[in-house]
């Protein structure tokens, strides 16, 4: 019974998906036409987490997927400026906002977006790193801890600054569970420290090569 009721769920929101989507993307509902960058980045992951399960409607699945995949490049990247449009046919973008303007920007690396010309974003992680210090967790900036920005420094193997974010919420957050403390983001460490984990087996895999 419990196994119908999540083939059931999948189904349901499958059948969301479709009827917001326009053009190969999705807009935030019915009613409100916008469409994100961030949005959209998210249903595609999560296609893609449901695809490689293998569950049933794969098949339709994967081509939602695709499309989206498609679209998302065409259109929200912003070849002119060489960075992110955070809404569709938009180019409003103010460099020193945090949120939405600075974390879209590396919202493709958080999720394994395969984005064509991958040079493109390590010059947005670089910059982004350079404006914000997301490292810090400062949480006056935007209301929440944003441990999110951590799984792009993943992507990018960046360990010095994961590591320091990870430092900061253990000492800050984790032991107290304070406010804004949400299970949301004590998921996104938990991916991390798998993440930074793979990268020292990688980074010791390749030490003791060299000194080989």
């Amino acid at each position: 019974m419990a196994g119908n009721r999540w083939k059931k769920g999948i189904s349901l929101a499958l059948k969301k998906i479709q009827s917001l989507m326009q053009d190969g993307i999705t807009q935030v509902s019915e009613e409100n036409t916008t469409v994100y960058l961030m949005d959209n980045l998210e249903v595609w992951k999560g296609l893609y987490e449901l695809e490689i399960a293998g569950i049933e409607d794969t098949q339709a699945i994967s081509e939602i997927r695709k499309k989206i995949q498609r679209q998302i490049e065409k259109k929200f990247w912003d070849d002119a400026n060489q960075r992110w449009r955070i809404i569709g046919n938009s180019d409003l973008y103010h460099p020193a906002e945090f949120y939405p303007d600075g974390v879209a920007q590396i919202y493709p690396l958080i999720y394994e977006f395969p984005v064509k010309e991958k040079k493109k974003q390590k010059v947005l992680y670089d910059q982004f790193t350079e404006s914000f210090q997301w490292q810090k967790l400062n949480k006056k900036r935007t209301g929440f801890l944003w441990t999110i920005t951590g799984m792009a420094a993943a992507q990018m193997g960046d360990i010095h600054n994961l590591v320091e974010l990870i430092g900061n919420y253990e000492t800050g957050y984790c032991k107290e569970r304070k406010y804004p403390l949400y299970t949301g983001e004590a998921g996104w460490i938990c991916m991390e420290c798998g993440k930074l984990y793979d990268l020292y087996k990688r980074k010791i895999k390749t030490g003791f090569l060299l000194c080989a």
